[in-house]
C-alpha cells in the first residue's frame, strides 16, 4: 500500500543518489560525462563538463531531445544531491568569508582536510592494470578534498594566498594521476586559483606544468 510504495520511492532516491556521485577511475565523473553528452545534443556552447543554460535558445525542443537521448527525465531524486551540494558550498564560503584571515587558525580541521588526502595520492605500481580498492578510496579522498578547495579558494582572505599556493606542487602530482576524475579536479582547482592570483599560477603552469 502507501506504506510500501513510500519505501519503494525512499529506496529509489537513495539509488539514484549514489548513481549521482559516482565516478569511474578512467572515465572521471560519470555524471558530467552525461552533462556533456546532454550538452551536445542541445546544441549548448557552455564547455566540457557543463550542463546546458536553462534558458538557452534551443527551448523545450532540446530537451525533449536530450530526454529521448538519455532515455528519462529529470526526477525529485537525482534534483536531490545538487540541492545539497549547492547549501553545503554557499554555507562553506559563508564560514570562509566571516572568519577571514583567521580562517585556518580557527578551523585547522578545513586546512587538514584539503592537504592530507593530497599527501597520500596513490600512484601506480609497475605493470597494475586495475588499482585497488585501497587506491580507489583513496583517490575518492583527493576527489573530495580538490571539491572543497575548488570552493574555499576563491573566498579566503588575501592574507591566507600563501597557504593555497603552497598546494601547487601537490596539484602538480593530481594533475599526473592515473585516475582521470583526480586530474579533472585537479584542472578544476587550478582554474580557481588562477582567478586569485594569475600571475603565480602562470609561473607554475610554465615551469612546472607545461614541461611534462
Amino acid at each position: 500500500s502507501s506504506s510500501s510504495s513510500s519505501s519503494t520511492t525512499a529506496s529509489n532516491q537513495q539509488e539514484e543518489c549514489k548513481s549521482s556521485a559516482s565516478w569511474d577511475w578512467r572515465n572521471g565523473i560519470l555524471s558530467l560525462n552525461g552533462q556533456r553528452k546532454q550538452a551536445q545534443v542541445s546544441g549548448g556552447a557552455r564547455g566540457r563538463g557543463r550542463p546546458p543554460a536553462s534558458g538557452s535558445g534551443s527551448g523545450s525542443g532540446a530537451t525533449k531531445e536530450a530526454m529521448q537521448t538519455t532515455g528519462s527525465a529529470p526526477q525529485e531524486g537525482t534534483k536531490r544531491p545538487t540541492v545539497q551540494r549547492c547549501g553545503a558550498e554557499k554555507a562553506l564560503v559563508a564560514l570562509v568569508t566571516h572568519f577571514g584571515p583567521r580562517l585556518f587558525a580557527t578551523l585547522p580541521q578545513l586546512l587538514s582536510h584539503i592537504t592530507q588526502p593530497l599527501h597520500t595520492l596513490p600512484t601506480p605500481e609497475d605493470g597494475q592494470a586495475v588499482p585497488s580498492a585501497e587506491e580507489l578510496s583513496l583517490a575518492g579522498e583527493v576527489v573530495n578534498s580538490l571539491s572543497v578547495l575548488e570552493v574555499v579558494a576563491p573566498a579566503v582572505s588575501p592574507r591566507l594566498k600563501p597557504h593555497l599556493f603552497s598546494l601547487l606542487p601537490l596539484l602538480l602530482s593530481s594533475l599526473l594521476s592515473q585516475f582521470a576524475v583526480v586530474r579533472h579536479m585537479a584542472a578544476r582547482s587550478l582554474t580557481v586559483m588562477a582567478k586569485v592570483d594569475l600571475h603565480q599560477l602562470m609561473q607554475f603552469l610554465m615551469t612546472k606544468v607545461l614541461p611534462y
